[in-house]
């Protein structure tokens, strides 16, 4: 799946789903009573790339368990491969993504 999103927008998100093209994520501690931090699964065989986002109201960490995923940058890519960690800032952007039987955190 390819998003419409011109280079130069930055899509606001407050979840991984919205860049995901809708996904759910397989498990998720969003709706428990706790108000602290949120744990999410996903599994994506294939998607991208992303537009470029940036998460409006909090700060993620992802830990790539599985497969491929590749970040576009100004002309140039970098995979990341199991094990991989990123760091998310609120109201910072990313970069744009295209996972390949991805799997984490």
């Amino acid at each position: 799946m390819q998003y419409q999103v011109p280079e130069s927008e930055i899509l606001q998100v407050k979840k991984a789903g919205e860049v995901l093209g809708g996904m759910e994520p397989l498990l998720s501690s969003a709706k428990s009573d706790g108000d602290g931090l949120v744990i999410e699964s996903y599994r994506i065989r294939e998607l991208g790339p992303t537009p470029r986002f940036s998460y409006s109201d909090r700060h993620v960490i992802s830990i790539q368990r599985e497969g491929l995923v590749v970040a576009h940058e100004n002309n140039s890519t970098r995979e990341l491969y199991p094990g991989s960690m990123a760091i998310c800032p609120a109201n910072v952007p990313q970069s744009r993504f295209t996972f390949s039987g991805a799997s984490g955190l």
